[in-house]
């Protein structure tokens, strides 16, 4: 049960500091979730310190996954945890929308692979099917990701995924499979860097 808390805490949850006294933390959970997060709390009284994620539904219904990092102390000549919570929800989000580009660029991916081996028969066909994939499959979860809170690293990969969709078609591309299509895909993601003039710190990167 609660003992003491800042106003962060008060103000996220939407409770008063009256109504916070005594709570549970239990009382911030989805009750499905009741044996899994007295499983974890238990966790942190043997293990001393415990790191984990969890879905918090607040007063207002509202649920936001936070990232809670705790330890165990003695407080009043009790044992007790104090722990610190981040709300990584909209980062849960990126990473969940991340995961789905790089599913539909496979499928995309996959779709070049038959379009640049299956010759000239139905070449126009099957780019036309290409070019409506990365429409309708890409390019949407492109955009929203380009508008969501993303690091540095994660911009700097969302770039690299939108300079390799510009490429797809690219003729050098292309031509290189073609050419040598006994080459690994990294391989040819090699040549390509070196064609756009990256270094060798910039390729390994």
């Amino acid at each position: 049960r609660l003992v003491l808390w800042n106003d962060n805490l008060r103000m996220a949850s939407g409770c008063s500091n009256e109504e916070l006294q005594g709570m549970s933390v239990l009382d911030f959970h989805d009750e499905s979730q009741h044996g899994v997060i007295a499983e974890e709390i238990g966790k942190i009284f043997r293990l001393g310190e415990y790191a984990s994620e969890a879905d918090v539904v607040f007063k207002d219904g509202t649920i936001r996954t936070l990232f809670f990092n705790s330890r165990r102390i003695v407080y009043n000549n009790t044992t007790c945890l104090v722990g610190t919570a981040f709300d990584v929800t909209e980062q849960k989000k990126a990473e969940s929308k991340r995961r789905l580009f790089a599913k539909n660029l496979e499928k995309v991916n996959t779709a070049a692979r038959v379009f640049i081996h299956s010759g000239n028969e139905g070449q126009n066909a099957t780019e036309d099917k290409l070019k409506a994939n990365l429409q309708d499959l890409v390019i949407p979860h492109l955009k929203k990701l380009k508008a969501s809170s993303l690091n540095a690293a994660q911009r700097k990969h969302l770039k690299a995924l939108e300079d390799s969709l510009q490429d797809v078609l690219s003729p050098f591309v292309t031509s290189l499979l073609l050419t040598y299509s006994n080459l690994t895909p990294q391989e040819i993601q090699v040549a390509d860097l070196i064609r756009r003039g990256n270094g060798t710190k910039e390729i390994a990167d």
